[in-house]
């Protein structure tokens, strides 16, 4: 005798399933927008968090047949592909800054390459230095501009950070919302977004002295998390930091002590600092910020043979763990490489490709100031080379997604068995 299927009314049981499988969608994008992983990743992983929750919709439409009591109208579900396109744009809608970014990136790098733009550079340039001829004199009052309480830019160095969709970034204060681009090739970028933090300062200040006539450089310490200028005055360079003016604290930003670096700003430490002049040509410039050390490093396979042309990554944990120093390098025919560079922890990482073969080594090791140190690396044929290329915030968000199902599955066999209790 047919039976008909029982009826099920939406209750506790039903909704707390519903609650939980949405929180695992809502959890995840969460996780992505702060994250800055950019590409089909995000879009991808955001499609599986929403299988919860979609199927339990399914499911509670597939299965309510509730009575007048109820509801006034049946629902069920409509077997066919109607739901498909429904789902797809859905998660095209939340996905959408990431795969429209690199569309919106491509025309802000564009701006530095305008006519328009290195017009109007060259007039806040000429508008600055005004009558000014003497290079101590344009010095200052280019730095004057950065000052803080002018408002020409909005210093976002020590703002916190809300929310990082790249380049979008939202903060607690003011400027509130900043358009950032990663790099030295978008150094005219900051005329247009007005806010920036070190980097942005000073690629921006090398470009207004140069047009000034000044000799001028952008120093960089990648380890150091920091960007500073040093301009050439009477034949020494001077260091100027654009991004620390604030007159009404009396700080000008001028002939700064190549020891602030190193010693005041509670860090472990400069790592390795290098110049970039207005032509694009860069220098290695650590020796005028902190005391140096002189590291052999040399790449032996497992059989104690020394490894020619091996690529060598470098990066510090005296500011965070391994941040890139910018450092890379390549073993010459003895396996070697000798470098200067300053005292603290870093990471070596020294892979090698060859007929499909994966050789890898990833260590951390101590260095210490004014000492000769000589570290031998043994390379191994690493079968699981590829993790070392997924970034760590997206096995992290992987990770947790993975946690999120396995514990949806468990709570749910409990919540239906207790509903049939």
């Amino acid at each position: 005798m047919w039976k008909p299927k029982p009826k099920t009314t939406l209750n506790n049981f039903i909704i707390l399933r519903i609650s939980y499988s949405l929180a695992i969608f809502i959890s995840t994008l969460f996780l992505i927008f702060v994250s800055n992983i950019s590409g089909l990743f995000p879009s991808l992983i955001l499609l599986i968090s929403s299988i919860p929750f979609f199927y339990e919709i399914s499911r509670l439409l597939k299965n309510q047949n509730p009575t007048n009591h109820q509801f006034k109208y049946k629902l069920k579900l409509i077997k066919n592909i109607k739901y498909i396109p429904l789902f797809i744009i859905i998660i095209l809608f939340f996905s959408s800054p990431f795969y429209l970014t690199p569309f919106l990136i491509k025309d802000m790098e564009n701006f530095d390459q305008n006519e328009k733009t290195n017009h109007n550079l060259k007039e806040l340039s000429t508008e600055i230095i005004s009558n000014y001829t003497d290079d101590f004199n344009k010095t200052i009052t280019i730095l004057k501009w950065f000052d803080k309480g002018t408002g020409n830019i909005d210093n976002i160095l020590d703002n916190p950070n809300l929310l990082q969709i790249y380049p979008l970034h939202i903060y607690m204060n003011k400027p509130y919302f900043c358009i950032r681009l990663d790099g030295h090739n978008n150094s005219k970028w900051i005329l247009k977004s007005r806010c920036g933090a070190c980097e942005e300062y000073s690629m921006f200040f090398m470009q207004i002295a140069d047009l000034s006539n000044l000799t001028v450089r952008s120093i960089h310490d990648r380890g150091y998390d920091h960007n500073w200028n040093e301009v050439l005055i009477n034949g020494e360079w001077i260091v100027v930091d654009p991004s620390i003016v604030n007159l009404e604290d009396n700080q000008t930003g001028f002939n700064i002590s190549q020891g602030y670096y190193d010693n005041n700003w509670g860090r472990l430490g400069v790592t390795y600092v290098y110049a970039i002049y207005p032509n694009g040509t860069i220098e290695d410039v650590t020796y005028r910020y902190t005391n140096l050390s002189n590291l052999t490093i040399i790449t032996f396979d497992e059989a104690k043979n020394p490894i020619p042309n091996v690529n060598v990554r470098i990066l510090s944990n005296n500011n965070r763990k391994n941040v890139d120093t910018d450092l890379i390098l390549i073993t010459n025919s003895e396996g070697k490489i000798n470098l200067k560079i300053g005292g603290g922890s870093y990471t070596i990482i020294s892979k090698i490709n060859n007929n499909n073969t994966n050789f890898f080594n990833k260590t951390t090791i101590s260095v210490v100031e004014n000492e000769n140190i000589s570290y031998p690396i043994i390379l191994k044929n690493d079968y699981f080379w590829w993790i070392q290329h997924i970034p760590n915030r997206l096995i992290s968000i992987i990770s947790i997604i993975a946690y999120s199902f396995i514990l949806w599955f468990f709570i749910v066999q409990y919540l239906e068995i207790k509903n049939i209790d």
